[in-house]
């Protein structure tokens, strides 16, 4: 089993764009534990934390700089991470679809009347 901080840096290639005193700090503004026994009922939360840090990273030239070494130019590692932002909103998206899914299902109800 995985704690929640190691799976966010899987979910982000384990990349060490941060430090996991920095990681620690995003994933508890979603409400995780970076400690905690990583379950699927925080997947989303986990979702939402990575497309935390990406965009944090977008929108931080240092950062892009760093990047920059790893794919030749910024304007390569900016083009990756909006594919790697994209995938994640994708995921995001189909969990709340699943979520309002089961809530329309719960929420269905049969009115019977014995009237004549």
């Amino acid at each position: 089993m995985f704690n929640v901080l190691k799976m966010l840096k899987l979910e982000l290639g384990n990349k060490e764009y941060f430090t996991d005193e920095e990681f620690t700090g995003i994933l508890m503004l979603h409400n995780l534990s970076a400690t905690d026994t990583y379950t699927n009922t925080m997947k989303k939360q986990l979702y939402e934390a990575a497309l935390d840090v990406l965009e944090k990273i977008m929108n931080n030239s240092d950062y892009m700089r760093k990047l920059e070494t790893e794919f030749g130019t910024q304007g390569d590692a900016y083009k990756n991470l909006e594919k790697q932002v994209d995938k994640i909103k994708d995921k995001i998206i189909e969990i709340e679809d699943e979520e309002a899914g089961k809530e329309n299902k719960s929420v269905f109800m049969m009115y019977y009347t014995n009237e004549i």
